[in-house]
This record gives structure tokens, sequence and C-alpha cells, in this order.
């Protein structure tokens, strides 16, 4: 296949010089599961790893899914010039562990690496239409620079990062007076905050299906007659949904589960926008951990409505930095949106925000 536009040889070579190594994945999690049952067993584009282990936590099984699970302490005993390492945790959580346990003489990938380069084999020519449907040669450069570095491992680029996202910034600039905002999820408060500080005559409708999130915000805007918080997740429709709520990790992660998943804490309920919100809305900001697409056709009817400015999160999977952006293209609208993509983390594969002006 020809990628034009993008260089694909640091995976291309990682896969060829695993047939000669050993694969250690790093990191036993939740993600690992999804991506050894994914890209190892059903689609059969990486080797079945010889091991797995976890660094950060005790891992009670001897095996996952028949792969034997190693002491951390061995891994750091093999032979750097016959080991390849896959990381299967967050984005940067084992990388800082790297230098004190002296693997930097490994091969080290991370697993977002193999997922964007085995999803635009499948869907390349709908990335470059994704390329083609933004609106300036700097969003173009955004994303595509986003595509490349994760393709590459680099996880970490200060050069793409821009401050305020949602608003305050050169796509949505001041809030007016008569902003009447939907923010989801709400997550602790900090874009309500924002948001009030940009112009605090707004109207904000927050959603935040995480209980205990729900209850610090409902403490903190229970006082404030233009805030109404929702324990709610978006939807395209209303439903009960298994969701997890990720307080390990402060809810940063927290999630609508598969249905067929059993890592969940509770169900949640769900909700479109449409069935709602009656009120003129002027602005829909997403971040809801993957359900974006779901939230998107939940609103179609006051986006058809209302044209409000969307900003909406990219980076919760590949799927949704080429299908979300094709989604809001094919809305039909009398005026079409100008889209528009911003990079507002210095981490490579968080915070990217596709706006719709």
């Amino acid at each position: 296949m020809d990628f034009t536009q993008l260089n694909m040889t640091y995976i291309e070579d990682a896969i060829n010089n695993m047939e000669n190594k050993t694969v250690v994945f790093w990191g036993a999690g939740r993600r690992v599961r999804g991506f050894l049952q994914t890209y190892c067993i059903d689609k059969n584009y990486l080797p079945l790893p010889d091991f797995i282990c976890d660094s950060t936590r005790d891992v009670p099984d001897t095996h996952i899914y028949n792969i034997p699970v190693l002491e951390f302490d061995q891994l750091k005993e093999m032979d750097s010039k016959n080991t390849a390492i896959i990381i299967t945790a967050g984005l940067l959580d084992l990388q800082a562990q790297v230098i004190p346990n002296e693997l930097y003489y490994f091969p080290i990938y991370h697993c977002r690496s193999f997922e964007t380069y085995f999803y635009l084999k499948d869907n390349y020519q709908n990335y470059l239409m994704a390329v083609r449907l933004l609106n300036d040669e700097h969003s173009k450069h955004v994303y595509k620079s986003i595509f490349s570095n994760l393709l590459n491992g680099s996880l970490w680029c200060q050069s793409l990062f821009e401050p305020s996202p949602y608003f305050g910034n050169d796509i949505v600039r001041k809030l007016d007076d008569t902003e009447h905002i939907i923010l989801a999820g709400a997550f602790n408060g900090k874009h309500i905050d924002r948001a009030f500080a940009n112009n605090s005559k707004i109207t904000v409708c927050a959603f935040e299906p995480n209980s205990e999130w729900h209850k610090v915000l409902a403490e903190r805007y229970k006082t404030v007659p233009n805030v109404r918080i929702h324990n709610k997740a978006l939807w395209d429709k209303i439903d009960k949904l298994k969701f997890n709520d990720n307080m390990s990790n402060y809810g940063l992660d927290a999630h609508v589960c598969d249905v067929k998943s059993e890592n969940y804490d509770f169900f949640v309920e769900s909700i479109d926008l449409d069935s709602t919100i009656m009120e003129k809305v002027t602005l829909i900001a997403l971040d809801v951990e993957g359900s974006e697409q779901r939230a998107i056709k939940g609103a179609t009817g006051i986006i058809s409505r209302d044209r409000p400015k969307l900003a909406i999160c990219l980076y919760h999977s590949i799927d949704d930095y080429i299908k979300i952006p094709m989604l809001v293209n094919q809305m039909n609208l009398t005026v079409p949106y100008r889209l528009y993509v911003k990079q507002h983390s210095c981490v490579t594969a968080i915070e990217t925000v596709l706006y719709a002006i």
C-alpha cells in the first residue's frame, strides 16, 4: 500500500523484527486484553506475545489468554538485543519507568502506534478524505502531525500545543451573554469554571455520568442558577448502559462499556440531547470518553435547528479521528460547518479537538 503522506517505516520495521525476538507486552490492565484479542487473535496482525508483565500492580493470574505472566524483574534481566517490548498501558504511565529500571537499551513501542498503523491500513482513503475536509492549512498540519507522531511513537510533542480548549482561543473567542452551552463530560468542573471566567452571564448545561464527580459538581454549583448538572451519559437514545467509573484513576478514564463487557461498575442512564434540551443551544463541547459519535447522532435535531458551534474531542479512538469529521460534514445544513483541528495538550494522543463553526 502506498502511504503517500505518512511514513510507516517505524512500525513496519518493528513488526518485521518481532519474528526473531521475544515479545513482551508491558502492562496487564484493561488495555492488554482488548489489544491482544483484536490484533493478535481476531485479526492476526501481530504474533502472540511470549510474555505479559506489569510493573505497577500485582497480577494474580499466572496466565492471561494462555500467555505466561512474567515478573517485572525477570523482564529487566532479559537480553535487550533479542527482546521487543510493547507497552499496553496508558500513554505515558510506564515511560517514566524506563530510565530508573535501565530499560533504555530495549526496543520499546506503544500499542497506540500499532493501533494507528493497522487502522490506516484499512482506512487510508478515509484518512485522506478527513484531511481534505479541514478548512485551513494549520488544521491539516496539526491533524497529519498527530498521525505521524502516533505512527512513530512520539507521544510527547510540545510544538503542536495550543491553550484554551473549547473557547477562549482563536476559533471560539469570547463567549457572549446569550450563550447556552452544553458541556459533557463535566468531570471535575474545570471547564465550567473556565466558561464562567470567560463570561459569567452564560448558561451551562453539564452532563457527568460518573456518580462521584456528579456529587462534587452538584454541591459546588447548587447555588449557581445558570448551571444545570445532569448525572447522565450522552448517547443517541434513552437507555441503560454499562459504565466503568475508573475512580482508581480519579475518573479520568470513566467510560461506557461494551454491551458484552464484564468489567463495569454499574449501569448508568443515557439520554440524547434532542429529547432533553428544548432551549436554543449555541455551543456543544463533548469529551465523553469514546461516546462522541453516539452523542452527536443524538443531537442532530438541535444541530439542524440551532447550528451551534461544536467542539468535539477526537482522541478517544483512532476511529473517532476519521469518522467524526465525516459525520459532522454529512449533516444536511443550510450553511455547512467549517472544520478546524487544534491540539490542546503536549501529549500527542490526548486533547485533540475538532471545531465546527
